[in-house]
């Protein structure tokens, strides 16, 4: 049986792949997307935290999930909306995250 090699036209690369070639050697290098730590609800007097969590969880914002920004997003400008809805008008979400560097 033959080997035969796939062509690489390196560099390629992209925000979670790059491929490069060394002589013979073909380094490909895969970034992680990142995961979901952990989380803090603070400030909510109205809505239990359990169910506040149950709802951030059924659209993807829970511990250990991948992290997406743009459904951090949505929730913190949509939010408010339903808030309002239960005749709390004084609301006020904020986000922030903190990246860690990955480790080798």
């Amino acid at each position: 049986m033959r080997r035969r090699s796939a062509p690489c036209t390196p560099p390629v690369s992209s925000a979670t792949c790059s491929c490069a070639a060394t002589g013979s050697t073909l380094v490909v290098v895969v970034l992680e997307r990142p995961s979901i730590e952990s989380f803090e609800i603070t400030g909510n007097k109205d809505i239990k935290t359990e169910d506040l969590q149950k709802s951030l969880r059924n659209v993807g914002l829970a511990t250990g999930k991948t992290f997406d920004r743009s459904v951090l997003e949505d929730v913190t400008q949509y939010s408010p909306t339903s808030i309002f809805a239960r005749g709390k008008y004084g609301v006020k979400i904020d986000s922030h995250v903190e990246e860690e560097r990955a480790t080798a």
